[in-house]
């Protein structure tokens, strides 16, 4: 009875393997615009991905990948509701910036700026990080002194920003 019970069991959990189906890569819609998973090689014949990332209506969504050609990923957007956490990384892994942008659709361009807190590395160890403002640095909360140590600004240390001239 036990027998059958398991063998029932492990069918059923077979079959249900078997039926799981995977979802087309690099499709588009009736307009032409990508959809769904999209996948870019480097190399077709080694595989070394270039990029891996999700789209609607032909924008970037979700997570959305680019690689370095060794295979490390080099850039990497998380996408949420009107802004988008990026951390951007040296061909060894090591992180170069991470921190927040916003993102503006318009009709013909598509803009992303600073926006938030970004944490800046040099060969991996933390340099400085900052709070940005429409791409501006206002703020400095801490940096790496030339001996060696960080300091931290309590309160941050405000940057005098300068308008653009139009």
């Amino acid at each position: 009875m036990k027998r059958i019970f398991l063998l029932t069991i492990l069918s059923v959990l077979l079959m249900g393997c078997c039926l799981v189906r995977k979802t087309p890569i690099n499709q588009t819609d009736k307009d032409g615009k990508r959809t769904g998973h999209w996948v870019k090689y480097w190399n077709d014949t080694l595989k070394l991905k270039l990029y891996d990332g999700y789209y609607a209506d032909d924008r970037e969504v979700k997570t959305c990948t680019y690689f370095h050609p060794n295979g490390k990923p080099s850039v990497r957007f998380k996408y949420g509701k009107n802004r988008i956490k990026v951390t951007f990384s040296e061909p060894d892994g090591k992180p170069i910036q991470k921190g927040y942008s916003r993102i503006v659709y318009t009709t013909d361009s598509i803009a992303y700026y600073y926006h938030g807190i970004w944490k800046f590395y040099e060969n991996g160890k933390l340099q400085k990080v900052s709070r940005y403002e429409h791409s501006h640095e206002t703020y400095i909360l801490k940096e790496r002194l030339a001996s060696g140590k960080m300091k931290r600004y309590r309160p941050a240390k405000k940057l005098e920003v300068v308008p653009e001239k139009k």
